[in-house]
């Protein structure tokens, strides 16, 4: 017997599978879900879930919550990476409320288990892994300052890791 297709739906889903696939491996939605109360009236979207939706709006450069709907409709990237949720279900108010929870628990403790969880499952020898946040600023100097003073300056505060063991 012979099977006959009578008609084919196309849509391009673009490097959506490729994002899908990295955020299954990162682990991300699972640990933000293990990690954060939901609300029990929210039916739906989790917050790993939304937090999936918001980081792959950024790389669309969706970057206002409000757009994250009408992005969901226009696109079909979000269906790809989280198929069965519908475009309405990524409204502003649950996208706040994940970024509510994430405040609450603490970013710093959810990147460190995401990063955790990525250093095991990517097999990152930790001899060449440092993970930190430090960033160093100046603030006050006027355009007539040059950015060759500007970088004496700050030189000359900054203590490196040999002239700790100096001290």
């Amino acid at each position: 017997m012979t099977a006959v297709v009578k008609s084919v739906k196309t849509k391009q889903v673009g490097f959506a599978p490729i994002l899908q696939y990295f955020f299954q491996r990162c682990g991300f939605a699972k640990i933000i879900d293990d990690s954060l109360d939901l609300d029990p009236r929210r039916k739906v979207l989790t917050h790993g879930q939304a937090s999936v939706a918001m980081v792959t709006g950024i790389l669309f450069q969706v970057l206002q919550l409000y757009r994250i709907c009408k992005f969901a409709t226009e696109n079909t990237v979000l269906d790809v990476i989280l198929p069965g949720i519908a475009p309405k279900e990524y409204f502003d108010d649950h996208l706040a409320d994940t970024l509510d929870a994430i405040f609450d628990y603490g970013i710093g403790n959810l990147e460190m288990l995401i990063t955790q969880h990525m250093i095991k499952e990517f097999n990152i020898k930790n001899d060449i892994c440092h993970n930190d946040t430090t960033s160093a600023s100046t603030y006050g100097y006027t355009a007539t300052v040059t950015r060759i003073e500007q970088q004496k300056v700050l030189k000359s505060h900054l203590v490196t890791a040999r002239d700790i063991d100096r001290i």
